[in-house]
């Protein structure tokens, strides 16, 4: 399962959810989040998700990797997207990224 924080409106209050996807996605997830990074999620008020992969770059927590989804069969693609984006930036170097 990939941990991800998420923010419920209307007053973005934080909880702890996870997703479950095939090995290769999940290593991919642990890969990143062991190296300090993060995933997080919030459903807009357009009823679209916005995920997020966030790390720490030069002292301050940025994000590296954001997806737009439908909340529907589209979300798991997106995850893995998301996971791959995030995967490609610790294998690219951290300081040479945003």
């Amino acid at each position: 399962m990939i941990p991800f924080t998420q923010y419920i409106r209307p007053c973005g209050r934080k909880e702890k959810t996870g997703v479950e996807r095939p090995f290769d996605i999940e290593a991919m997830a642990n890969q990143f989040i062991s190296e300090g990074g993060k995933f997080e999620c919030e459903l807009l008020r357009t009823n679209l998700v916005r995920l997020t992969a966030s790390f720490v770059c030069d002292g301050e927590a940025r994000d590296i990797a954001c997806v737009l989804s439908s909340n529907n069969s589209e979300l798991s693609s997106s995850v893995d997207l998301l996971v791959q984006n995030a995967y490609d930036f610790i294998l690219g170097g951290k300081n040479d990224k945003p």
